[in-house]
């Protein structure tokens, strides 16, 4: 022998092993980081159109409320003002729903 002890064959493979473990790990945080700097704003924008999305259709419902509320006072007007002819087109309605129905 040479006198220069050589360390066991399986430490070097454990330790090549554990060197290559480290650099994929290495790898994969630097990717993870990347992914999630290019995720961030694109969940932000996201996050400003759903709200704003929401916004709108908040006040679309509230626009149809206004409005059915104003056809509703609209026909009780209509209903007061002409009580007979409002029974009338009410009695025809109904003949016109149950013919339809009967078929």
């Amino acid at each position: 022998m040479n006198g220069i002890a050589n360390p066991p064959l399986g430490s070097e493979a454990a330790a090549a092993a554990e060197d290559a473990v480290n650099r994929v790990a290495q790898g994969a945080h630097a990717m993870v980081d990347r992914v999630a700097e290019k995720a961030g704003p694109a969940v932000e924008r996201l996050r400003s159109g759903v709200s704003t999305a929401a916004e709108s259709l908040q006040s679309g419902a509230q626009d149809l409320s206004e409005i059915q509320d104003r056809w509703v006072a609209s026909c009780r007007e209509c209903v007061r003002e002409h009580p007979l002819v409002s029974i009338g087109v009410a009695i025809a309605a109904g003949m016109i729903v149950s013919r339809l129905m009967e078929r």
